[in-house]
């Protein structure tokens, strides 16, 4: 599997009722892969892999209907699935796709979340406790760092970039000399959303706050 992996989410309940999430992503030109994620005592758990041959979006779109990824469309590539193939999945990776959808259920819930999420079996202290582990005893960035950040990515959203996260990491390679991968923009992304600073979701209007457009022209003086 390519290392920027572009990820499709789907979340709908199971024959029984339960919630579920598949998170889809290309393997290569021929092949896809389905992950089912479940809520296991709170957390997001990658449950199931399914290597399949074809297209992602017809794998989606069988999934809304029939609330798992329908029955192969494409002949069987020659070969077969591969040794490499299955060395390239990426589960954790799945599993902090579905976490991030979590997340923005709670960001768009505001005051309600923690009832939202509740009704869904999911766990605000799972998701505050994991966006920040990684960064626990490290000092915090400025706000106006992130006001940068949202700009920047804004900016190739408007451009019409496929893949911002990664537009952007490489943006700061290329200007900066920093080694920072497309997860680690997502990150600040999140944390910027989380202190105000862009706005909720990406569409449209995707872009800074006043809080953030004060702060990047106060940074540029």
């Amino acid at each position: 599997m390519a290392s920027e992996t572009n990820y499709s989410n789907l979340q709908l309940k199971d024959r029984d009722g339960q919630h579920q999430q598949w998170i889809f992503g290309e393997i290569d030109s021929e092949w896809c892969v389905a992950y089912r994620i479940r809520n296991v005592s709170g957390e997001p758990t990658v449950c199931e892999m399914r290597v399949l041959p074809g297209t992602v979006s017809h794998y989606y779109d069988t999934a809304k209907t029939d609330r798992e990824p329908g029955p192969p469309i494409a002949d069987v590539p020659r070969g077969g699935i591969k040794s490499r193939m299955i060395r390239g999945l990426k589960p954790d990776e799945a599993r902090r796709e579905a976490l991030s959808v979590w997340r923005w259920t709670a960001d768009a819930s505001g005051a309600q979340a923690g009832e939202v999420l509740g009704r869904r079996g999911y766990s605000l202290q799972v998701i505050a406790g994991d966006a920040h582990t990684k960064r626990a005893g490290r000092p915090g960035k400025p706000d106006e760092f992130y006001a940068e950040i949202g700009a920047a990515h804004a900016a190739l959203v408007r451009e019409g970039s496929r893949k911002p996260n990664v537009a952007l990491a490489d943006q700061r390679a290329t200007s900066r000399g920093e080694t920072i991968k497309p997860e680690q923009i997502r990150d600040w992304l999140y944390e910027a959303r989380r202190r105000g600073i862009v706005r909720r979701k990406p569409g449209p209007s995707w872009g800074l706050t006043a809080k953030g457009e004060r702060l990047l022209n106060e940074a540029k003086g």
